[in-house]
């Protein structure tokens, strides 16, 4: 669906047929427009823009789609999972997640695809849209993001084992 106002997305929302919208605009005012539209319909908006996750979501949103999960899928379902019950936490790593987006965006999805091979995982960094070259600069960034997602994986999940986050 390329027009996204509210009224195109009401009445598409409204037909039942359209479960996903991945909202790219990072406005908040524009977000809550389309969710007010999508109001008792099955459509969920998830957040494609790290920078305005943290108040989408408390403000109602439904959670991410954007390139940080390619990256940093187990923080940000901590995030869309914790942010009301560790708020602190939350915050500290929204503002890591903000920042480490914008530091992975150069040469994605190239850059995506060399962080997953980093994990261990058996893919190339081939991409139909672009072939780039990591310079030895790009590989410290990536490897700096990997290290600090790890610490940061450890720091969430130390909360996440607390016997409140079991009950949930």
């Amino acid at each position: 669906m390329t027009s996204s106002a509210p009224e195109s997305l009401g009445w598409a929302a409204a037909t039942g047929r359209f479960r996903f919208l991945k909202e790219t605009s990072g406005r908040i005012d524009a977000i809550k427009a389309k969710r007010a539209a999508a109001r008792g319909t099955p459509l969920r908006l998830l957040n494609a823009n790290m920078a305005s996750l943290l108040e989408n979501l408390r403000e109602g949103g439904d959670g991410y789609c954007g390139i940080a999960a390619n990256f940093f899928p187990g923080l940000i379902v901590w995030l869309c999972r914790h942010y009301e019950t560790h708020p602190d936490l939350a915050r500290r790593l929204h503002r890591f997640l903000t920042l480490a987006q914008e530091a992975a965006r150069p040469k994605y999805p190239a850059s995506a695809k060399r962080h997953i091979e980093m994990e261990g995982l058996g893919i190339t960094t081939a991409c139909r849209s672009c072939a780039p070259a990591f310079t030895e600069n790009d590989l410290r960034v990536l490897g700096a993001l990997r290290e600090e997602s790890k610490e940061w994986e450890g720091r969430c999940c130390s909360f996440s084992n607390s016997s409140a986050d079991r009950s949930a």
